[in-house]
């Protein structure tokens, strides 16, 4: 299966930094955390919908704090993580419907090639 991110989402995973580690260290953290979700996302795939109800046919996993929405091309072939963001970030609103334009890939463990969705 291959995994692409939306820009929205992609912007929320670069956020990601610590004034406590280097950045090497961060980008270790960043690798394995990708890791962590497309193996949360080949596990449990769609068995925790949404709790948005504009979001059918959305996905939601908790991985290391970090809150991710994610759907499903028809064939199940592509997965579209649709959203990322600390689950201590302030949420007095729904996530961005993202517009169906951009999307990225990631490379098991690198978050890479732009690619246009199908």
């Amino acid at each position: 299966m291959k995994i692409k991110w939306t820009k929205t989402a992609l912007e929320g995973f670069r956020q990601i930094g610590s004034k406590y580690f280097t950045s090497m260290e961060t980008s270790e953290y960043k690798i394995k955390l990708v890791t962590q979700i497309e193996e949360k996302i080949y596990l449990l795939g769609t068995s925790i919908p949404a709790d948005y109800s504009d979001w059918e046919g959305t996905y939601k996993i908790l991985v290391d704090e970090y809150i991710v929405y994610y759907s499903f091309s028809d064939n199940f072939v592509i997965c579209y993580i649709e959203y990322f963001m600390h689950s201590k970030q302030n949420r007095q609103y729904d996530p961005p419907l993202q517009e169906h334009g951009s999307w990225y890939q990631t490379d098991t463990c690198a978050v890479t090639a732009h690619e246009q969705r199908d």
